[in-house]
């Protein structure tokens, strides 16, 4: 689900941080995670700061944290300290529960106690030891605690140094050595406790409980402990389950092993400062025409809300160019074994043939002397000494070329001589079709060798940011493609920048190429496409495509320019360098392309046609077949076949097309294989003509029928 954690800052990411804000407001599960940081605000020492231990003949400076650490189990607990050691220790812990008992309550805590008034937590754990427990104990393994309320004058007994004996826990005669055990120890502990250990009864009812939350906020703590790493990892695997969000607040990094694959957003902010913008978003929400309630919608709506702004954030993409391999290849199919290639006396090229192995063994793509005349042909070895490929080989003065050579496999995005184009791919889209977006981006990633990306909201293009910083291509060295995935507007023939407000053709234009202008007058080519609803062309025009594939730098207005976006896919026969038949067949040989498309195909001076997909078993002509059982009536359990088993019940197609026959002239017969019932499809209605290429059948008919 996650592809990192997303750190946003509200200065520079205003929209963005809002947004989860947002989120955080409307959630109605929520599971806290905070430690001791979050009283530095209020003047409580942090664990690091050094602090003065001294009790009788003890006194000693260190750390708090090196306290916690001579407290611990691993340590041998507080029973291995002296007297006076363990009184200097409680002289400090009870002096620091009485300072937190009386700071003022922070925004963050005010904040959980709104949310916890709403019945809106679900669990909140705390690594925090200041006045935060409830209650106390000795270190005696069944000591029965003593409650909050009487634990003020213990804490005053222990300021002073007392020994303060555990009436409960000493009321049976204990053991002499078990003396030093019954005095109260420091309410810390360095590492979880028994309960919360992976597997432990509480921490499993802690993460069962966290399947009912749709949010994880973490404050106040660092996640470079391993032991917290962890939690936060079951905890969040639940939350994730209901597609619900995990938020780091701080404005330091969480750090922690791994954090980047289990939190979705760190809001790079204080606790106190963001919980006091969360409550101002509660506030803002109360204040609107719905109330809080109806703000945080059905279950599934919240799902949703997270599950958007988690996934509909789309990172830009630049990948260093793959450099050019440098041994021989031959360049139509790029094979490198050595013995098979030839090489090309006058250019230098090379190309693959069978060389010493048999030629069932290999697909060569060149076979030696297949149209050399038996009596002038030379041997093997003057042919490949001597050889030269079809580009180079001058046919009116060396006659026809002597050699077999098999058209490409595919159709190259390089050049023959040329390096391989970069590609820079600008998607301006509405918020709300970010999944589009996402998708045409990687369907299109890892497709060139060098590419550079750029996803830009269109409701976000007013803050001031740079699309592409650092670019640094040289100019004619890479191609430009925009493209724009919105609202077009058909009555007032604009296109959407926000839900609320749209542009003019030219000023939309204007507006979203501005910041790359530069960058498009340099490409080498630069190209368009409207993704967009609304405003379809309504009459044929022949010459303003290619005028708006040329100009698209300029501050121009073009008639009926939205159309062009729709099939400038297919246009690519306005560019010298990629042939239309070409386009067309790597369209047909696309078994996921041809079953979800039809296309409509915009070639200069000629007028618009639609290409459908006709494989005659299921759509002949275009038109789908109707369901065999709708159409025939028969019953195949009546039916054998002269060997007397079952046969499927399908349709049996036969059809006279061939290659640019009028579709009015083609003839389908279309019967049932259990009965053999046939029906003529009718065709005379019908205008266009037939294509086909490696046995796949297209419709070609005109978009204008008259």
């Amino acid at each position: 689900m996650l592809s990192g954690t997303k750190v946003y800052n509200f200065v520079s990411q205003p929209d963005q941080f809002k947004t989860v804000l947002d989120a955080i407001a409307k959630s109605k599960g929520i599971v806290f995670l905070c430690g001791p940081d979050l009283l530095a605000s209020s003047g409580m020492p942090s664990l690091s700061q050094t602090s003065t231990f001294c009790h009788n003949t003890f006194d000693s400076q260190l750390p708090l944290s090196k306290m916690i650490v001579d407290c611990s189990e691993p340590n041998g607990g507080p029973s291995q300290l002296l007297d006076d050691q363990l009184a200097a220790y409680n002289k400090v812990m009870a002096a620091r529960r009485i300072q937190a008992r009386g700071i003022p309550s922070s925004p963050f805590h005010q904040y959980f106690h709104r949310v916890f008034a709403l019945k809106r937590v679900v669990k909140y754990l705390t690594t925090s030891f200041d006045a935060v427990e409830v209650l106390r104990k000795c270190y005696l393994p069944r000591c029965p605690y003593i409650k909050e309320k009487d634990t003020t004058a213990l804490d005053n007994s222990m300021l002073y140094g007392e020994t303060v004996p555990f009436k409960r826990a000493t009321s049976r005669p204990p053991a002499p050595a078990a003396k030093a055990s019954r005095r109260l120890r420091p309410a810390v502990l360095n590492s979880m406790a028994s309960d919360m250990l992976p597997g432990a009864r509480l921490r499993n009812r802690i993460v069962a409980a966290a399947k009912n939350a749709d949010l994880l906020l973490i404050a106040g703590i660092s996640l470079q402990s391993d032991e917290i790493m962890d939690l936060v990892r079951e905890i969040a695997e639940q939350v994730h389950r209901r597609y619900g969000g995990v938020v780091y607040i701080g404005e330091q990094p969480s750090g922690g092993r791994g954090s980047k694959y289990h939190v979705n957003f760190h809001l790079q902010m204080t606790p106190d400062e963001c919980a006091g913008h969360i409550q101002s978003t509660m506030n803002r929400l109360e204040d609107a025409d719905t109330s809080m309630e109806s703000a945080v919608g059905t279950e599934s709506e919240k799902a949703g809300a997270w599950c958007e702004i988690i996934n509909n954030e789309i990172e830009s993409l630049f990948l260093v160019e793959e450099p050019e391999l440098n041994r021989p290849q031959c360049f139509l199919c790029n094979t490198s074994l050595e013995e098979c290639l030839l090489k090309c006396r006058r250019c230098g090229d090379w190309l693959c043939y069978t060389g010493p192995y048999h030629t069932n063994r290999t697909a060569p793509c060149v076979v030696l002397q297949m149209f050399r005349d038996e009596a002038n042909k030379p041997s093997i070895e003057m042919e490949i000494d001597a050889f030269c490929c079809m580009y180079c080989w001058n046919h009116s003065e060396e006659g026809p070329y002597p050699h077999s050579v098999k058209p490409a496999p595919w159709v190259a995005v390089q050049e023959r001589g040329r390096p391989a184009p970069r590609m820079i791919m600008i998607i301006y889209f509405l918020d709300q079709f970010w999944p589009q977006a996402k998708h045409l981006r990687n369907l299109v990633a890892g497709k060139w060798a060098g590419r550079g990306w750029s996803p830009v909201r269109l409701e976000n293009l007013h803050e001031p940011h740079n699309i592409l910083p650092n670019f640094s291509w040289d100019a004619k060295t890479y191609n430009v493609f925009v493209i724009y995935i919105t609202h077009g507007i058909s009555s007032s023939k604009g296109y959407q920048i926000s839900p609320t407000e749209l542009y003019p053709a030219p000023q939309f234009l204007e507006y979203t190429l501005t910041p790359v202008r530069d960058i498009i007058l340099q490409a080498n080519h630069s190209l368009a496409i409207f993704a967009c609803c609304g405003y379809p062309f309504l009459e044929p025009q022949k010459e303003h495509f290619h005028k708006l594939y040329h100009r698209l730098p300029e501050r121009e207005a073009f008639p009926g320019f939205p159309s062009f976006l729709y099939g400038k896919l297919t246009t690519v026969s306005a560019d010298d360098r990629v042939y239309s038949e070409d386009a067309m067949n790597s369209w047909m040989s696309s078994d996921i392309a041809v079953s979800h498309t039809d296309l409509i195909y915009l070639q200069r001076l000629s007028p618009p046609v639609m290409w459908l997909f006709s494989p005659f078993d299921t759509r002949p002509l275009g038109k789908e077949l109707p369901h065999i059982l709708t159409a025939c009536k028969c019953r195949r359990e009546e039916m054998v076949t002269a060997q007397g088993k079952q046969t499927a019940k399908v349709w049996k197609v036969s059809h006279n097309a061939t290659i640019g026959m009028p579709l009015s002239d083609v003839r389908v017969k279309v019967s049932c294989s259990i009965c053999w019932q046939m029906w003529v499809l009718p065709s005379k209605h019908l205008k266009g003509k037939v294509y086909s290429h490696a046995g796949l059948y297209c419709s070609v008919v005109p978009y204008f029928a008259t």
